[in-house]
């Protein structure tokens, strides 16, 4: 059965479909730019292993619940004595959240000029772990990074959900945006849009 949505599909934002979603266009979009590249430049697809901190909105979807295991001597007791001169021992324990980090893999294309292999430009597939808590922290210290390189950047927004990356001004409407940001100019970036509505 075809999605009822226009344009990609919202579900594929779903922590189980991401993965695949982006595994399988990148390869892709990397096939169709080498038919159209200048013999010396090579695009070659690249990954990174992050750990991120997980916001409480996200860590049920991520992480299905934990098995707490309670031990009482006399289940009317909260609390067992022991021997003196020791202290009191609490059978119950207090629960106290630990951070939860998630391991996430970014993958993204690169376009590099032989021979000496210098980097041109980076090409991002946005993902939901790139618009959100630690992980949007990353991929802004990331973006940076490149433009102080001196390299071009295209980010494919492709998101429905999550908050749109900073820019100087509003984005025009639509629902798919594409980011072009060439190493000689960092200050503005090229806006393309897709209104699917």
């Amino acid at each position: 059965m075809p999605s009822p949505f226009p344009g990609i599909d919202p579900y594929i934002e779903a922590q189980l479909f991401w993965p695949d979603s982006h595994m399988t266009f990148l390869p892709r979009l990397r096939s169709a730019i080498l038919a159209n590249l200048p013999g010396d430049y090579e695009a070659r697809a690249e990954e990174t292993l992050v750990m991120i901190l997980v916001d409480e909105e996200d860590q049920a979807r991520l992480f299905g619940p934990d098995v707490t295991i309670a031990w009482r001597e006399n289940p009317a007791l909260s609390v067992r004595r022991v021997v003196e001169p020791y202290s009191v021992l609490l059978l119950e324990p207090v629960e106290i959240p630990l951070p939860i980090l998630s391991q996430e893999t970014w993958r993204w294309l690169e376009i590099r000029r032989r021979p000496g292999r210098e980097l041109v430009t980076v090409i991002e597939l946005l993902s939901p772990a790139n618009i959100k808590g630690d992980g949007r922290d990353a991929y802004l210290a990331k973006r940076a990074s490149l433009f102080a390189e001196k390299v071009s950047l295209v980010e494919l927004d492709l998101l429905l959900k999550g908050r749109r990356l900073p820019l100087g001004a509003p984005l025009p409407r639509g629902d798919f945006h594409v980011l072009v940001s060439k190493a000689a100019k960092h200050s503005i970036c090229d806006v393309f849009c897709l209104e699917t509505t």
